[in-house]
C-alpha cells in the first residue's frame, strides 16, 4: 500500500485493505526511504521506542537491573517482532506509554496537561492502526473521571480537553486529507465494515472460547492475573488492581473476537503483563523478604534465563530479515525473475492470492484495487463486486499463488498463455496487448 501511495494512488480507493490509514503512511515513509529496506527501518524504531518505554516503566517500581529483568520476562510471551510490518508491532509503543502515563496517574499520583495529551495522541495513533486494539484507553478514561469527581468534587474538564486535543491533532489531519481525495466512505467500508463482517465467530461462543484460552495461555496472563490477585489480597492498589484486571479481560476479548488463530493478534497483549509483573516483584522488596533481595534477584534471574535466549533469537530474526529486506527465497526469486523478464516497470501484474511481496519486490502495481484476495473476507459491497473488478481488467502477467483455492477466481485466462508452470505464471498474448 505505500508503493501505490507512492506512485500517485490512494489506499482504500486504488487498493483494498482493512488496516487503518496510519499503517499505510508508515509504509509509505519506508518505501521513500528505501524500497526494500524501509519499512523494517521504520519497524525498528517503532520496536526500539517500545522496549525503552517498557524499560522507562519498570524504572518506576524497580532497580536497573530487576527492571530489565522483568521487561525481557514480560515481553517473551509473543516475541516482540512477529513477520513484519504488523498493526500490532506499531501499536505497542502507544500502548505502553499510555499504560505509564495511567500508571503515574493512579499509583504515583503524577500527572500533567502535556502527558493526558499524548495520552489521547496515542489513543488516534492505535485506533488509526485497527480499531478493536483501542480498549485501554475508554476504560482508563472511564476510570479518570470517576476517580476525580469521586477526589474533587467536579468533572475533570482540562483533563477531557487535552486528551481530546492529543486525539485531533493526529486524526484530523487523516480524516482531513482523506476526505479532501473522497476515500473517508471506502474508509468506514474496508476498515471498519470489512473487519466486522471478519468477527462473526464471536457469536459461535465455543470458538471465542477456544479463541481467548490459546492467547491467555500464550501470553502467559494466568502469571500476571496471579500476580495482581496477590496484590489485591495485600491490600496494594486495590482499585487500579481490579481496572486493570477488567482491562486485561476485555482486551483478550478483543483480540480473539474474530476468532482466527493468527499469533501477532496477540502481540497487543504484551503491554499488559509489564505492570503486573514489576508491581508484584515491588512488593516482594518492599516486605519481608527485602532482607533476602540476593535471592530474588537470583529467582529473576534463573526464571528469565530462558526466556531470555527466546528474546536473542527474535531480535536475531528481525535483524537478518531487516539486513535481508524482503528475503526472497529461491521460488519467489524465480518469479520475480520472470515478472522483470518480461514485463515493463510501467505495466500491471496481477496476483491471485495473497503474496504481495511480488508487487513491492519487482515494484509493479496492480490493475484493480483487490490485489490480493482472502478466501474468510467478506467484502462490504459483496464478493461479487471483488470478481467483477478483477476480471474488467487484462493485466500484463497473471500469478496464480494457489490454484486449488484461486484458480476459478478470474475467467479470461483464454487471452494468457501459461509461460511457467511449476510458479503459476500466466503472461498476456500479444494479440490482446494494448
Amino acid at each position: 500500500m505505500g508503493m501505490l501511495i507512492a506512485k500517485g494512488g490512494l489506499p482504500y480507493r486504488d487498493g483494498f485493505d482493512n488496516k487503518g490509514p496510519f499503517l499505510y503512511i508508515l509504509n509509505f515513509l519506508g518505501y521513500c526511504i528505501n524500497k526494500r529496506y524501509g519499512v523494517w527501518i521504520i519497524e525498528f524504531i517503532f520496536v526500539l521506542a517500545f522496549l525503552i518505554a517498557s524499560y522507562k516503566l519498570a524504572l518506576k517500581f524497580l532497580d536497573s537491573f530487576a527492571s530489565f529483568i522483568c521487561v525481557v520476562f514480560s515481553i517473551n510471551s509473543f516475541g516482540v517482532v512477529f513477520e513484519g510490518n504488523m498493526n500490532e508491532e506499531y501499536a505497542l509503543f502507544f500502548l505502553i506509554v499510555s499504560i505509564y502515563i495511567f500508571v503515574d496517574y493512579f499509583i504515583f499520583d503524577r500527572v500533567n496537561i502535556f502527558k493526558i495529551f499524548i495520552c489521547g495522541l496515542c489513543f488516534s495513533a492505535v485506533f488509526l492502526l485497527k480499531p478493536n486494539m483501542v480498549i485501554l484507553w475508554p476504560i482508563f478514561c472511564i476510570y479518570v473521571v470517576v476517580d476525580y469527581l469521586v477526589r474533587q468534587k467536579k468533572f475533570p474538564v482540562k483533563f477531557t480537553i487535552a486528551f481530546f486535543a492529543g486525539a485531533v491533532s493526529l486524526a484530523a489531519p487523516f480524516v482531513i486529507w482523506m476526505g479532501v481525495t473522497g476515500i473517508l466512505n471506502e474508509y468506514w467500508k474496508d476498515c471498519f465494515l470489512t473487519n466486522f463482517m471478519m468477527t462473526e465467530g464471536m457469536f459461535i461462543p465455543y470458538e471465542l472460547f477456544l479463541t481467548m484460552k490459546r492467547f491467555f495461555f500464550e501470553s502467559m496472563m494466568e502469571v500476571h492475573l496471579v500476580f495482581l490477585l496477590f496484590l489485591i489480597y495485600k491490600r496494594k492498589n486495590v482499585v487500579f488492581n481490579f481496572v486493570y484486571i477488567l482491562f486485561m479481560f476485555l482486551n483478550l476479548y478483543m483480540t480473539s473476537m474474530s476468532c482466527f488463530n493468527a499469533m501477532h493478534y496477540g502481540m497487543i497483549l504484551i503491554p499488559c503483563s509489564l505492570y503486573p509483573s514489576c508491581a508484584f516483584v515491588r512488593y516482594c522488596f518492599d516486605t519481608k523478604l527485602k532482607e533476602k533481595n540476593k535471592l530474588i534477584y537470583l529467582l529473576l534471574a534463573v526464571a528469565s534465563a530462558g526466556l531470555f535466549v527466546f528474546l536473542a533469537r527474535n531480535i536475531s530474526k528481525f535483524c537478518v530479515s531487516m539486513s535481508e529486506g524482503n528475503s526472497i527465497d529461491p521460488f519467489k526469486g524465480d518469479i520475480i525473475s520472470l515478472i522483470e523478464e518480461n514485463t515493463d516497470p510501467d505495466d500491471e501484474i496481477l496476483v491471485i492470492g495473497y503474496a504481495c511481496s511480488y508487487y513491492v519486490l519487482s515494484d509493479r502495481i496492480a490493475p484493480t484495487k483487490f490485489f490480493y484476495q482472502l478466501i474468510h473476507v467478506h467484502y462490504p459491497d459483496g464478493d461479487d463486486i471483488m470478481k467483477e473488478d478483477i476480471n474488467s481488467t487484462r493485466p500484463k502477467m497473471i500469478i496464480f499463488e494457489n490454484d486449488l483455492a484461486f484458480g476459478d477466481l478470474y475467467e479470461h485466462l483464454d487471452c494468457y498463455e501459461l509461460i511457467d508452470f511449476e510458479h503459476g505464471v500466466w503472461l498476456l498474448k500479444d494479440e490482446y496487448t494494448p
